[in-house]
Parts: C-alpha cells; sequence; structure tokens
C-alpha cells in the first residue's frame, strides 16, 4: 500500500568521497557510462530526477526509471540484461539519493527499470 507516490521528483546534493563512500562509487559508476572520472578528493553536486518514487506505508521506497531505448532486440531477457549493465550506476545514485531524502536504509530501497520498448519491468539487482 502506497502511502505517497512521487513523479519527476527532484533531487539535489553535495557529496564527496571521504563524507560519503558508498555515494561516491554509486556516482562514479554513473560517470563511467560516460568516461567521466572524477578524483577522490573532488567533492561532486548531485543533480537529477527520478521518474516514480513510491513510498509505502512500511516506509520502503521503490523507484521505477522509465527507459525508452529504440535499441532493435529481439530477445526480450537480453535487452533487460543489457539495461541493467547500462543503467546500474544510475539506478545505484538513485537508491542512495532517496536514502538521504527520506532517511531510509539502503535495504529499504528496491528499483526497477521500465521499457516502454517491451511495455514491461526489469528489475535490477544492484551490488
Amino acid at each position: 500500500e502506497a502511502k505517497e507516490v512521487y513523479t519527476e521528483l527532484p533531487f539535489s546534493y553535495y557529496t564527496s568521497k571521504q563524507e560519503n563512500p558508498e555515494s561516491f562509487g554509486a556516482i562514479q559508476k554513473h560517470l563511467d557510462n560516460h568516461e567521466i572520472q572524477i578524483g577522490d578528493r573532488q567533492p561532486v553536486w548531485v543533480n537529477g530526477t527520478a521518474d516514480l518514487v513510491i513510498v509505502g506505508v512500511d516506509q520502503r521506497i521503490h523507484v521505477i526509471d522509465f527507459k525508452s531505448d529504440s535499441k532493435y532486440v529481439d530477445e526480450m531477457e537480453v535487452f533487460g540484461k543489457e539495461l541493467a549493465l547500462k543503467y546500474e550506476g544510475q539506478l545505484l545514485l538513485y537508491k542512495y539519493s532517496m536514502s538521504q531524502i527520506f532517511k531510509v536504509d539502503l535495504e529499504n530501497i528496491s528499483t526497477d527499470i521500465t521499457s516502454a520498448i517491451f511495455r514491461r519491468s526489469f528489475s535490477v539487482c544492484l551490488h
């Protein structure tokens, strides 16, 4: 049961590796897809928007990211794995960001990618 539902939820915060190493790792993983490296001592400003955030009455949070990647793939499961690999860093970033916004432990936050192409969600196992 949902207590709150947010669409296009903006988030913004300042962090560094010394302050929050786990969040910083997620940030770097996301930037790796863009071949951008940030230094260990360099603080960063994180700014983004989560497509859909559902906060349950039990304070569990579910983040759903909508993707419209147009790459044609015959095999739906292969496409889901490709999405997971491509967007794992972004989903980790959402997870750490929501934990800061809602003051909830990471284990109480889950993420999914929803593909407009296949009209289904793909759960992503985050490391």
